[in-house]
């Protein structure tokens, strides 16, 4: 599945560390992202290079209205759509934010 054009994208090398932020600001209208239970964190390969490996993905870290995963790895060339879905105060699961990385 390709990344969809609206998705923001981010430069990333495989030998860096780097910690990335994803705002939910947008998303929450009066309510904050709730501490726990903790956001969860998927990516997705887009296998334009053979034999390309995963990202290494860190604990997500909120501070609302933005959660912080650090990543790290993956291969130069590939692309990858990192998802983050985060809980609110109101309770709600709020719609995901991405970040595509290349």
């Amino acid at each position: 599945m390709a990344v969809h054009p609206s998705v923001p994208r981010a430069l990333k090398q495989p030998e860096e560390d780097r910690l990335y932020e994803f705002d939910f600001g947008n998303l929450l209208g009066a309510a904050t992202l709730a501490a726990g239970p903790a956001p969860t964190v998927a990516q997705e390969k887009q296998n334009l290079v053979a034999g390309s490996l995963a990202l290494i993905l860190g604990s997500p870290a909120v501070a609302s209205p933005k959660v912080r995963v650090r990543i790290a790895g993956g291969t130069a060339g590939e692309d990858y759509k990192v998802t983050v879905i985060a809980r609110d105060t109101a309770g709600k699961t709020d719609p995901m934010t991405e970040k595509a990385l290349r």
